[in-house]
């Protein structure tokens, strides 16, 4: 009898803690603008990481192009990916705010990492949409998410030149030597697990969980991360904690910086601008 009427208070508790729980993952779903601070971002990242990327074997990932769409209700935050100018069918693309293609011609072409491509923000309210609007330049938006240095001069390359801009901006972060080294160790191979070599960034995730010799079980990590917005977010902050620490001094210090000044002197020959982020 105990148990009987004790059954109905024990349902009453797990419905209130679960309550706030759902209230914030069907937030992330449909609403992830009225999520607070990181949160937005973070539940942004979550909707539009299974979509917006393409495996390249010469870049590790890439934006997928051609490629829309719209996340959330109300507020809603528009994506947009173009192919590169002479590419046909699906390839890697960049982020455009409207619907045309930008012809070759342009006058800034902008490399770098999230902090260029703007994922919490529609097309046209990044920096780079900005500035462009601001100047009444044309500037293309070349900024994928995790990419550092090496990635970055990489896609330039082999898709951006075909933009001819009369200018490259470079967006350079503290974080570029790490991601040019785990780039660099994932592209060369050596003793890089087989399930992580076809899989450039749950590498670059195994390697900041320090569990690259773990595959499996950073493999299983990245599965919990999938299973809501709320253990996405944990997974996150952890990620975001380790993410690009070498020791001072260190060897793998040193080789991040000796990438990156081959990175920026890569593109002697261009008409080119530094900005160095210190976020």
């Amino acid at each position: 009898m105990r148990y009987t009427r004790a059954l109905p208070l024990a349902s009453a508790l797990l419905l209130a803690a679960a309550a706030p729980v759902l209230i914030v993952e069907a937030l992330a779903r449909y609403f992830p603008h009225r999520l607070p601070g990181d949160g937005r971002i973070l539940a942004a990242q979550r909707l539009l990481d299974r979509e917006i990327y393409r495996h390249d074997p010469a870049l590790g990932h890439c934006l997928r192009a051609p490629f829309e769409k719209k996340i959330g209700q109300g507020d809603l935050l528009e994506v947009r990916h173009d192919v590169f100018a002479g590419a046909f069918g699906e390839s890697c693309g960049y982020r455009v705010e409207g619907a045309a293609q930008e012809q070759p011609g342009i006058d800034i072409a902008v490399l770098g990492d999230s902090h260029v491509y703007g994922m919490e923000v529609d097309a046209g309210s990044t920096w780079v949409s900005l500035l462009g609007r601001f100047s009444g330049l044309r500037v293309a938006n070349l900024g994928v998410r995790m990419y550092g240095s090496t990635q970055s001069v990489e896609l330039y390359r082999r898709y951006g030149k075909a933009l001819r801009p009369r200018l490259v901006l470079l967006m350079l972060c503290p974080t570029d030597p790490f991601d040019d080294v785990v780039f660099d160790d994932w592209l060369g191979g050596e003793g890089v697990a087989p399930i992580l070599a076809s899989d450039e960034m749950l590498y670059r995730v195994c390697r900041t969980l320090r569990l690259e010799s773990s595959p499996a079980v950073c493999r299983a990590a990245a599965g919990f991360g999938k299973l809501g917005f709320l253990p996405h977010m944990m997974l996150g902050r952890t990620v975001a904690f380790l993410y690009g620490g070498f020791p001072a001094g260190s060897r793998l210090e040193e080789r991040g910086h000796s990438l990156l000044r081959r990175d920026v002197l890569s593109l002697r020959g261009e008409r080119l601008a530094v900005i160095l982020n210190e976020d």
